[in-house]
């Protein structure tokens, strides 16, 4: 199983395992001046990996988040784009790739 797909500001993703095993997890947000915005990637509500997007100059700035799952079939994997800040919540403000690998 491989997914790619993109989301466009502050959004939810969820993908639900279809084998068993070890899966890797990818994102790139891009964002066009930073402010505190959180990526977090969760298994089935257990295991997650976070990464906080700290406030930056105000040009542009792309930050990766990697993780790694073993998973039950059928558990769900939920990405999680969120943020506090008011700057952020224009729908096209932030994009994120997502890159879900079955494998190592």
């Amino acid at each position: 199983m491989r997914a790619y797909t993109t989301l466009n500001g502050l959004q939810i993703g969820q993908y639900t395992a279809t084998q068993s095993g070890p899966y890797s997890i990818t994102t790139r947000t891009t964002m066009q001046y930073g402010s505190a915005v959180v990526v977090t990637a969760t298994q089935s509500g257990s295991a997650s990996t976070s990464y906080t997007i700290q406030p930056t100059s105000p040009v542009s700035s792309d930050n990766q988040l990697t993780g790694r799952f073993n998973c039950a079939q059928g558990d769900l994997i939920t990405v999680v784009i969120s943020s506090s800040a008011p700057a952020d919540q224009p729908p096209n403000f932030i994009k994120t790739a997502i890159n879900l690998k079955h494998g190592v």
